[in-house]
């Protein structure tokens, strides 16, 4: 190789590592390569769960805030640590099976869906895959939900599961090494909801207090069948009301809520815990022993700079006399029982409100059935004739004229209610609006029209299978032209309220106003969602765009009324976490509500939700904390040395994608990479999003592995996280195959853990990677390669490039052996197993919390020869110069002499150490702080289910006490058969426990040591190297050129000839 490809080898090897070592230094690791624009409450709760002793959280964010979104974040981090994961989702029906299956898309991996197992692209590894299960594939559970096949299980919205799944996920949530529930429902205000999701979160502590309830129930006397073990297995599904709040009351008393403080101190024994200050004893215990420790609640008050925020518009228009007559009229035929139901009655009332074609169409229905019906109604056919005005339509007309005049390129979606409304509506507004905006700058007005005859003329619940993947398919084509499309204007029934994003919408108009709160609900849900635009997207800094509601009401109407009731539970301001208690207390409120011909009174609703909100969110985790945290991984400065002199070509929107897009430049400019620009419109999407297709072909330098298969020759990137649409574009057109045919090409996001973006870092970082001290002699210095400046002088350097990994104990870790060579029973096995699958979990736990409080740095020593002796100075620059494969300067290897040799490397380690060592001792008291807390958290876990245990065998010892004491036959047997197996299990469960902990506390003290004072050992050396730098001859002799006072006669420029000269005659 020649010495300028190995120059160019080793400074790619040194941006390779720069990258990585900025994944090492990222506070949520991974998580940021997953293909979605978080925010700060994501960033906090995926930070929160891979920080945790262990993960096992209910994310319970409000609807459109991201869940499943941070779920995926912490399983591509959770992979992006350990290098395979095995992940299973359940669900209860395969249409949100299909919608996993998708998800998982985001994870920036080759998918390849086989049977509802989205299996990923690694190789020979087939134990790296996410699978996805409905209710209907479970059975058997031993099988399917195996705890030692999985690393990661994923439950959404676990109260839609049923009795026998929900049972067995409960019974053995201990057994689970990671668990993540999902839900905007959790319904804390139900006692029996709220105890099945703390058995699934705490299940030792509540384990525990089920066992001590049951120990005081009397008839636990053994006898010969046995029947002394029924207690024992009862369930906490199976407990009435009164037992499950003895369970819930216990709880309590040894949670950090209600419990004695000093007795929660007293658990942790000898461990130093009651000496400490006061403030770390409060942390500690919160994160230790809180009821809501696990319950993550996010809210949009809390975030309103990154989340859209709602802003209610309610109109009362002047009604025309005939609207009035028709609301008397109506109203009067309600209260006729003997000749309206009581639901024809609430749908005439319904009906009237929203006037017109959709009054007109059911007041004939009800004419139609009987006679009697027929006379009641007759005089209503009067007053809803096509020709009678409507002051709401006039109103909306008006509203919308405005709505369009500063920017007719606006989207606005109305909630009609029937198709005879939206049918109605589409006709008054295309001969009213035909065009809107201002004079000079008036478009065509683009409608939507979505009826329910397009989906089947039902709505998505009920539905499930094929039928509701049929269903979202034909909603989703009708709405296609409004959501990716330029149609200004949606009108929609009310089935398209629920499964469809609307996020693209600046406002959402209730023509027809929901009486139902889950389905009002679900309307604004479809607006207000993560993805909407901001409202300046050039500013770094500006808020997103709020979400408008506009409600139209004539005096008098029952929909004053039930806004009121609407109001009082806040569900025009925030997304309401509805259960069907508090779905029943709205409809019951409504019902009062639509009887009373005046608003009701504004009653200050008491929301249990609400009131637990502050339990929730309580310790170190705030929004102030989150928007630190999001600007710090958002925002972040790239790690030096940067390539501050290479222009690129992409679009980035952080420091941090600047400086990798750099890299990839010079790669091309190097020759070593080739890529090219591709910028399409794409659907829905008023810029221009570009991407890049990357080729190594007729390239030189090290090969990247998926460049060299032939099916995946021209992969599609994109750097800018912006251009990562919702949903993610996962596929773009790259050109045409050799007949004709648009070749389709996976897109891939460049962020840390994609697999092109690793397999391009450990390419370079490899190949760069000296393996002893190399020596080069290069001509750089000047403006060619340095257009920007330099703070280089012409002379010999030394330079060594390395980091440390503070989390770098735990690479070193040898696994044990978790069985032992003794024989053991199949059951000790199994527990051992899981034991060890725990253990494992929980040290890459520990890892990542160490991680995240000392975070990484890539070291760039560098040294000047001056007289003689070497002096420290910036080695930035002498790895950042920039030329092209055009213009390249002369770079020769020279030798090193062998003490140099020898020694380098050896002090570079050991000054790269030094240097981390006082990088890390700025922050020493906080670390230290930090890590203490860390080991008492951990300690107080494994005295909890060391307390569980020891219970569990002081039952067993009891029972065998009783069964020897009342001899025979059948209790021998069970004593040798059942007895005396539980009690070995249990002796051998609470010895590995106790050495895992001791294990885990023993590591984290040794990587406190080793951030107080690296070794030499920990440092990884990238290179090290002996730079002679010379001066650019062509910038020489440009300077020369510049400096006339010193030109030679050569240089000269030629005289005009003398006329009297002799031509012949030389100068």
């Amino acid at each position: 190789m020649a010495a300028i490809d190995e120059y160019q080898v080793m400074m790619h090897g040194v941006q390779a590592v720069r990258r990585y070592v900025e994944g090492l230094a990222c506070p949520i690791s991974g998580a940021s390569g997953v293909r979605a624009r978080f925010y700060p409450h994501q960033v906090q709760n995926v930070r929160r769960i891979l920080s945790s002793t262990q993960i096992r959280f209910l994310i319970a964010d409000e609807v459109g805030m991201g869940k499943t979104v941070q779920a995926l974040m912490v399983a591509h981090a959770m992979r992006h640590q350990a290098g395979r994961l095995r992940v299973k989702v359940v669900v209860s029906n395969s249409e949100l099976k299909s919608q996993w299956v998708k998800e998982f898309c985001r994870i920036d991996k080759e998918i390849k869906e086989k049977d509802g197992i989205a299996w990923i692209e690694n190789g020979s590894n087939k134990e790296d895959f996410c699978s996805v299960m409905d209710e209907s594939e479970l059975p058997p559970y031993a099988a399917s939900l195996d705890t030692l096949s999985m690393d990661l299980l994923i439950i959404d919205e676990p109260q839609d599961l049923n009795v026998d799944t929900l049972r067995y996920l409960s019974d053995r949530a201990a057994d689970f090494p990671a668990v993540l529930l999902l839900t905007a429902t959790p319904n804390f205000r139900d006692l029996r909801r709220f105890c099945e999701l703390l058995q699934i979160l705490e299940p030792e502590r509540m384990e525990y207090c089920r066992r001590q309830v049951f120990s005081e129930v009397a008839g636990t006397t053994s006898g010969d069948d046995g029947e002394s073990e029924a207690p024992r297995r009862s369930r906490l599904r199976d407990l009435d009301q009164e037992s499950l709040q003895k369970v819930f009351d216990l709880f309590e008393r040894l949670s950090l809520e209600d419990g004695d403080q000093q007795d929660l101190i007293d658990e942790a024994g000898d461990s130093g815990l009651a000496d400490m200050p006061q403030y770390q004893i409060d942390r500690i215990l919160f994160d230790s022993k809180s009821t809501y420790r696990r319950i993550l609640l996010s809210s949009r008050e809390d975030y309103p700079e990154h989340l859209p925020r709602r802003r209610l518009n309610s109109m009362t228009i002047e009604p025309t006399t005939i609207e009035c007559q028709r609301l008397e009229f109506a109203r009067r035929a309600t209260h006729s029982d003997t000749v309206l139901t009581a639901v024809e009655g609430r749908s005439l009332l319904q009906r009237t409100c929203v006037g017109g074609q959709s009054a007109a169409a059911f007041a004939r229905y009800l004419a139609g059935r009987d006679d009697d019906r027929r006379m009641v109604m007759s005089p209503m056919l009067d007053f809803v004739k096509k020709e009678q005005a409507d002051c709401r339509l006039d109103a909306l007309v008006d509203w919308f004229s405005e709505f369009w005049q500063k920017d007719p390129t606006r989207k606005a979606v109305i909630c009609a209610g029937d198709d005879a409304t939206v049918r109605e509506l589409v006709d008054e507004l295309s001969w009213r609006l035909p065009e809107v905006g201002l004079r000079r700058n008036r478009m065509p007005l683009k409608m939507v029209k979505a009826e329910s005859t397009s989906v089947g003329g039902s709505d998505l619940r009920g539905l499930s299978g094929v039928d509701a993947q049929k269903w979202r398919q034909s909603a989703e084509s009708t709405v296609e032209p409004y959501s990716m499309g330029k149609s200004q204007l949606l009108i929609a029934s009310d089935e398209y309220g629920q499964a469809i994003n609307l996020q693209c919408s600046d406002a959402l108009i209730f023509y027809s106003l929901p009486w139902r709160a889950d389905m009002l609900n679900q309307w604004i849900g479809r607006v207000d969602r993560l993805g909407r635009d901001r409202v300046d997207p050039d500013k770094r800094f500006s808020p997103v765009k709020d979400v408008k509601i506009l409600l139209l009401h004539r005096p008098g109407d029952p929909t004053e009324n039930i806004e009121a009731v609407f109001s009082q539970y806040d569900i025009f301001r925030r997304s309401l976490q509805l259960d069907p208690a508090l779905v029943g207390e709205i409809s019951n409120r409504i019902d009062e509500a639509i009887a009373t011909k005046h608003a009701t009174d504004s009653r200050v609703i008491k929301s249990t939700d609400t009131d637990n909100r502050s339990r929730v969110n309580s310790g170190r985790w705030t929004p102030e904390n989150a928007e630190a945290l999001f600007d710090l991984v958002a925002h972040a400065k790239p790690m030096a040395p940067v390539l501050t002199h290479c222009e690129y070509d992409a679009y980035v929107s952080s420091n941090e994608e600047s400086a990798f897009a750099k890299w990839l430049q010079q790669l091309c400019d190097h020759g070593m990479l080739s890529k090219k620009k591709v910028s399409k419109r794409f659907r829905g999407e008023g810029k221009r999003r570009t991407f890049f297709t990357m080729t190594q072909m007729h390239c030189k330098g090290p090969k990247i592995p998926r460049l060299e298969e032939r099916d995946t020759t021209f992969p599609a990137f994109i750097l800018a996280r912006p251009h990562v649409l919702n949903p993610p574009r996962l596929e773009v057109t790259t050109g045409a195959t050799q007949e004709g045919e648009p070749r389709k090409s996976r897109l891939h996001f460049l962020g840390h853990g994609g697999m092109l973006h690793s397999q391009l870092i450990n390419t370079y970082a490899d190949a760069g990677k000296t393996q002893e001290p190399i020596g080069f002699s290069i001509a750089s210095l000047g403006k060619r390669f340095y257009p920007n400046g330099h703070s280089l002088e012409p002379g010999r350097y030394l330079c060594g490039v390395g980091h440390v990994d503070s989390g770098w104990i735990y690479d070193h870790v040898s696994p044990p052996s978790p069985i032992d060579d003794s024989p053991v029973s199949k059951a000790i096995e199994r527990a051992l197993r899981l034991i060890a699958a725990h253990r494992e979990a929980g040290l890459r736990a520990d890892q990542r919390f160490v991680r995240g409080i000392a975070s990484a740095r890539l070291c760039v020593r560098a040294s000047v020869e001056i007289d003689g002796k070497y002096h420290p100075c910036d080695g930035g620059d002498l790895l950042t110069p920039h030329w092209t494969s055009q213009v390249m300067p002369n770079v020769q290897r020279v030798g090193i002499p062998e003490k140099l040799r020898d020694n380098l490397p050896v002090q570079y380690k050991v000054a790269i150490a030094s240097e981390m060592e006082q990088h890390w001792g700025q922050s020493h008291q906080q670390i230290e702080v930090q890590f203490i807390e860390r080991i008492q958290c951990i300690q107080l876990e494994t005295a909890e289910r060391m307390r569980l245990l020891n219970h569990m065998l002081d039952d067993v010892r009891t029972q065998m006490e009783e069964r020897i004491t009342n001899p025979s036959e059948s209790n021998q047997q069970w004593i040798q058969l059942r007895l005396r197996p539980r009690q070995e299990l249990l002796r051998n469960q609470i010895n590995a426990i106790s050495q895992a902990c001791q294990t885990r506390c023993d590591l984290l003290r040794q990587s406190f040591e080793h951030i107080k004072s690296p070794s030499a050992e920990s440092v990884v050396l990238q290179l090290t190297a002996r730079i002679l730098l010379r001066a650019d001859p062509e910038a020489i002799l440009e300077d020369i050129s510049r400096d006339t006072a010193n030109t030679t006669d050569f240089q000269q420029p030629p005289t005009d000839p003398d006329p009297a000269a002799n031509p012949h005659k030389p100068r």
